[in-house]
């Protein structure tokens, strides 16, 4: 009887210890998301332009390809 009371207590422990570890590690990804975030908008550079898009061309030898186009043929 008391082998069991023992088993339960340790059962018990071991739940607890379980939830305290992954309130820690939520509590730490948290911060470190919310560093990297706030890190991020004061460092922002400015974006590049976007490149001109492409065009996929099919083939029946080749299958799909892209293809860059000078700019007068868009």
């Amino acid at each position: 009887m008391v082998f069991m009371e023992a088993v339960y207590f340790l059962l018990g422990l071991a739940h607890v210890v379980i939830l305290f570890a992954s309130a820690i590690a939520l509590a730490i990804f948290i911060v470190k998301r919310l560093t990297i975030a706030i890190f991020g908008v004061f460092t922002a550079k400015p974006k590049k332009p976007a490149t001109p898009r492409q065009k996929i061309y099919t083939g029946p030898l080749t299958g799909p390809a892209t293809v860059r186009l000078p700019k007068h043929f868009n």
